[in-house]
């Protein structure tokens, strides 16, 4: 699009953790983190995938949504097709992802400028969507709200994010909404991928998807599908191989070259011919249902750790869904490299994605026949019902 945007950035800081934040997508733009395996304080790396500058991300279009807010709905709604509970409409929404919309169509919010304005403890981004926005009907208005502060330990940084929603008109309107930067807690180039972080995430359940990605509206055990299931800590690399003979139809030596062919562009890891979709990109793109371990309002949704660097990330939210995504389409051929941080050729299973959120394609479901799969449904902002909240918190420090 031509036109003249506002475009602006801004730093937070707190011990050795810096964060860079764009007014396009309310976007994370940089996240440097020290090197907590180093003798020196001064070592310090960019630890999500990104842009050379938010004039790149706007440029490139940003396919992947790096480091972006998406909404009105984040994730996937089936067919496009928006049936909201209460309202007798059918509204026929982009279809952007497959036969599938995705995080809110063509221009969601990812792909605006926000208003911005400085707060006594971060940055607050603005926006308001009108009626028809998308095809969604009623004007929203929504904020993010950025702000660091100390790790309960003292020894790194939290990076706290508040979202809220609330209608401007009489509307029926659904909304959700998720950060979605991709991590790689060693550099967000590095050679080896995601495949040597460990992942642990405490999730005893998790939301099975059909071919195209939509969930069966399921709760499924952990304890049923092992290959799911990352409570006790996992090597990536060790479960994308289990997960390729669980899932992607391939056989032990199959799925271990798959691991070395992911790193080596133009290639990608693809299903078997045994697979239900052969032939077909695969990896972690699945919904976990976050443990509630207390009383507390957040809740741990996982831990990412790379040993090499000595490096914690833990995931905490006030949400009752967590969508875990290894970066299985990228391929180093779809985003143009000069737009990328230092020209970087981004590879599949580069990296992590842990987007809270409710539950995906739930506008639509119904307490009595899926009462498992209702408890994580999607937000609804109606005349005299609750405005729409979400919190997370992402808390880097050192490895125990």
């Amino acid at each position: 699009e031509t036109g003249t945007y506002d475009l602006r950035s801004f730093a937070l800081e707190l011990n050795g953790v810096s964060v860079e934040l764009s007014t396009i997508g309310a976007s994370i733009s940089k996240l440097l983190l020290p090197n907590y395996a180093s003798d020196s304080s001064e070592k310090r790396d960019d630890v999500i995938l990104g842009y050379k500058s938010p004039i790149a991300m706007m440029e490139s279009g940003n396919p992947p949504y790096f480091g972006v807010i998406v909404g009105r709905v984040a994730n996937r709604i089936e067919k496009g097709k928006l049936v909201i509970p209460g309202d007798d409409n059918v509204y026929e929404l982009a279809v952007n992802n497959g036969p599938n919309h995705l995080h809110g169509g063509l221009r969601g919010f990812s792909r605006c400028v926000w208003d911005a304005e400085i707060v006594s403890d971060g940055v607050k981004f603005s926006l308001t969507s009108k009626d028809g926005d998308q095809g969604y009907p009623g004007t929203v208005q929504v904020t993010a709200t950025y702000s660091m502060i100390p790790t309960p330990s003292n020894k790194g940084a939290s990076l706290r994010l508040v979202m809220d929603g609330k209608m401007m008109d009489d509307k029926i309107t659904p909304i959700v909404m998720a950060q979605h930067s991709y991590f790689n807690l060693a550099s967000h180039n590095d050679e080896n991928g995601l495949l040597n972080h460990k992942l642990t995430m405490p999730c005893e359940y998790y939301t099975p998807v059909d071919d195209n990605l939509i969930p069966t509206r399921e709760v499924r055990s952990l304890h049923s599908d092992p290959s799911m299931d990352w409570r006790k800590g996992k090597v990536v690399k060790e479960a994308l191989i289990e997960y390729g003979m669980a899932h992607g139809g391939l056989s032990p030596d199959q799925a271990k070259k798959n691991v070395t062919l992911s790193r080596c562009a133009p290639n990608t890891a693809k299903t078997g011919s045994s697979s239900s979709t052969p032939g077909e990109t695969y990896g972690f793109d699945h919904n976990y249902v976050v443990y509630k371990s207390s009383n507390d309002s957040l809740n741990l949704a996982g831990v990412v750790e790379n040993k090499e660097t000595k490096r914690q990330m833990s995931v905490w939210t006030d949400q009752p869904g967590v969508q875990l995504y290894t970066g299985n389409f990228l391929d180093g051929k779809a985003l143009d490299t000069r737009y990328c941080k230092d020209s970087a050729n981004y590879l599949q299973w580069q990296s992590i994605c842990l987007e809270t959120q409710t539950f995906p394609d739930s506008i639509a479901v119904v307490d009595e026949e899926t009462p498992e799969f209702a408890k994580g449904k999607c937000h609804i902002l109606k005349p005299g019902g609750a405005d729409y909240h979400h919190v997370v918190e992402y808390r880097f420090e050192p490895m125990n």
